[in-house]
């Protein structure tokens, strides 16, 4: 698993993941979002469990970065990012975009973080409740276990009813998440018309990532990988070409992780 170590501004950083440190993908699409943007920098940073309750934000991802004899603990990776990009540890991905490309950019990261989340948050939650409350609480003993696992679910539906989500039938949920992956999937064939070679191939068909290649990553990982959305595992599995998108990232960012 990644090590932190100092880096070129004389920094460590630990990435929060919500689960013990393990070479592999965890199913928050948020938590890879942000190791993947981490990895195309090449910057170097170690892992930790933590949980929301010890997060800057009350949510799962987190990091800690440690330079000099100060520490600094940040939340939301939205929010990570800029940060870093500030401090100069990771460099601007977007700064060489035309503003047309950072629209598109932006669209394509609004469409997962604010649509595609909220689906599969239902389905997690509400449609395999019990799968996704022995992943995300593994580590609380079971007569707890079913009363935290309540509250949460609790929590949880009545946000998807206040932002929208949990007043669609099931239906409909499913209409919009084959809408958004079938217009993904457009766009990564588009892109992949222009690759060469075995290695990534990215989103706005430039030579180098952008913000919406770690958004989206964290995405398709996060489907292929979670137990609790098998709906939407099937869903992304029937474009090959998204398939193949995140196996080059994978193979050339990520070959310490376990495939899906």
């Amino acid at each position: 698993m990644p090590k932190p170590d100092q880096g070129a501004h004389g920094h460590s950083i630990t990435v929060f993941r919500g689960s013990p440190p393990t070479n592999a993908y965890v199913w928050s699409p948020f938590v890879t979002k942000l190791e993947a943007r981490l990895r195309f920098g090449g910057v170097s940073y170690g892992l930790g469990g933590g949980s929301p309750p010890s997060a800057p934000k009350g949510k799962i991802p987190y990091v800690e970065i440690q330079q000099g004899g100060s520490k600094e603990s940040l939340g939301d990776s939205g929010l990570i990012i800029r940060a870093l990009v500030s401090n100069g540890i990771v460099r601007d991905a977007n700064a060489p975009l035309t503003p047309t490309q950072k629209t598109h950019d932006l669209a394509v990261r609004s469409v997962m973080e604010d649509r595609v989340y909220f689906y599969g948050t239902r389905e997690k939650w509400c449609d395999n409740y019990t799968v996704m409350r022995s992943n995300v609480l593994s580590a609380v003993p079971w007569p707890l276990q079913v009363i935290v696992g309540w509250l949460a679910y609790r929590g949880v539906a009545s946000g998807l009813h206040g932002q929208g989500t949990g007043r669609l039938t099931d239906e409909e949920v499913l209409a919009f998440k084959e809408e958004v992956w079938e217009s993904v999937d457009a766009l990564v064939v588009e892109a992949r018309q222009s690759a060469s070679g075995n290695g990534p191939f990215w989103l706005l068909g430039l030579s180098e990532p952008t913000e919406a290649d770690a958004t989206l990553y964290g995405f398709i990982v996060g489907a292929l990988v979670c137990d609790a959305a098998p709906v939407t595992a099937k869903i992304v599995k029937g474009y090959p070409t998204i398939v193949e998108y995140a196996e080059r990232i994978h193979d050339q960012y990520f070959p310490d992780y376990q495939k899906w």
